[in-house]
């Protein structure tokens, strides 16, 4: 019991000693602005251990004070040493600053954020500059790109690089590529502001010769493209998809079968007729119900999708087990 009440007033003070230290230097925003960063919350998490030990030590104080007076006596002053620096003043004071540099910082985010949807570069960068230059991390900035290529604003990512941030860098060309598909999984653009965006992206990246080629993006699903799939005919529509696969965009990846499945099932044929022409794979076979997009279209008595599928090589399930 001796040894554990010994452990028990040591690791107080050490808990005591340690949070101090840490709560002496100043912690940045977490990447999205939204408040502490995972060194912040470390230092609170140790505060709170901190708190409940000390008071599990005093009251193992009270029942060792019958067997070893002197003993605890000393202890017991060491507790409240340790009391006192966990709860002093400058420490109060640091911990209020902190918490006021929080809100400051993330008051200033949430705005520039916000302005990113329809505010004027004035009012952007009005707001941009008053975040702390240590709180404009290189991930902080990306971050912020991407809701700017998301909602079109190519003149405010203009402004960022003429102040030192480019959306482009040697060595960073799977970040590029994360700006790069940020437009084409909005939904707030039309097809036109998409081609616009997307070819200004890949200007910035031709210097580099950055690629989507490695991006690992499986760019073709319902998911996260169903606002571009949904109007695949459209003249515009094409010419980003063109854009994309010129760049290195990968349509054959694991989900288009699926599509090309989950399209005939559903009689879209003029998603059927770009699947193929993309040479898609047409005898994928959909692990729930156990068929191919021919199936459906025969279920479905789709002539054209039939002929279609028909073309492109496409076979019935029972076939391909054959």
């Amino acid at each position: 019991m001796r040894s554990y009440f010994k452990t028990s007033v040591f690791s107080c003070c050490l808990l005591s000693v340690v949070y101090l230290f840490l709560m002496r230097k100043t912690f940045p925003m977490a990447s999205d602005g939204s408040g502490p960063n995972g060194d912040a919350l470390i230092a609170f998490f140790i505060f709170v251990i901190a708190c409940i030990l000390h008071v599990h030590t005093f009251i193992l104080a009270i029942f060792m004070y019958a067997n070893n007076r002197h003993g605890t006596r000393i202890a017991v002053g060491l507790l409240a040493a340790s009391t006192l620096l966990l709860f002093s003043p400058e420490i109060r004071s640091i911990t209020k600053k902190q918490l006021s540099d929080y809100r400051y910082n993330a008051s200033a985010t949430t705005k520039t954020f916000k302005a990113i949807s329809g505010g004027t570069p004035a009012e952007f960068f009005g707001y941009f500059e008053q975040i702390p230059d240590r709180e404009k991390t290189w991930r902080y900035v990306r971050d912020l790109m991407v809701d700017l290529a998301k909602a079109g604003r190519v003149d405010l990512l203009e402004q960022l690089e003429t102040k030192g941030f480019p959306v482009a860098e040697a060595g960073h060309e799977q970040d590029w590529t994360d700006v790069v598909y940020a437009p084409v999984y909005s939904e707030a653009l039309s097809p036109e502001q998409r081609l616009k965006v997307l070819e200004w992206l890949f200007s910035r990246g031709e210097p580099f010769q950055f690629s989507l080629k490695q991006s690992g993006h499986a760019f073709f699903s319902i998911e996260k493209f169903s606002n571009a799939y949904k109007d695949i005919e459209h003249p515009v529509t094409r010419k980003v998809f063109d854009l994309l696969v010129r760049h290195g965009a990968d349509f054959k990846g694991s989900n288009t079968g699926y599509l090309l499945w989950y399209s005939a099932r559903f009689g879209k044929l003029d998603h059927v007729k770009f699947l193929v022409a993309q040479k898609v794979d047409p005898n994928y076979v959909d692990e729930t119900w156990h068929t191919t997009a021919l199936d459906e279209a025969i279920d479905k008595k789709d002539q054209a999708i039939m002929q279609e599928l028909s073309k492109a090589g496409a076979r019935k399930s029972g076939q391909l087990q054959k």
